[in-house]
């Protein structure tokens, strides 16, 4: 099962972006609880991102890595709450999901979904 079907399966809204200027605007017209990111979209500036998203909108961030890359400017750049390596693991993902959006739902109300 494809990792999209997997989250919308349990609950999650889900959107797949592939451009990080069309995440912003998605993000910005959807206010999402929180939105996992793979920083190898095309576009992707890890500070211009994730300040626009974070911290601007705050919204919190999961950062979706390869394992073997040298991303820690990347994770540093962005301040992600949270970082997974790729391939991602379903269980660990929705993991994580759960665990940011409970904590942020409790200091905000966010509408609970998912980019």
């Amino acid at each position: 099962m494809e990792l999209n079907e997997s989250l919308t399966k349990q609950g999650f809204a889900v959107a797949s972006i592939t451009d990080a200027t069309q995440l912003v605007s998605e993000v910005q017209r959807q206010r999402p609880a929180l939105v996992a990111v793979n920083p190898d979209m095309k576009g992707f500036n890890a500070y211009d991102v994730c300040k626009k998203i974070k911290q601007d909108l705050g919204i919190p961030i999961i950062l979706m890595i390869d394992a073997n890359s040298s991303s820690r400017n990347t994770i540093d750049a962005c301040t992600a709450d949270d970082v997974v390596h790729k391939p991602v693991d379903k269980q660990i993902i929705s993991f994580l999901l759960q665990n940011n959006f409970a904590m942020h739902s409790k200091n905000e109300n966010s509408s609970g979904a998912v980019s």
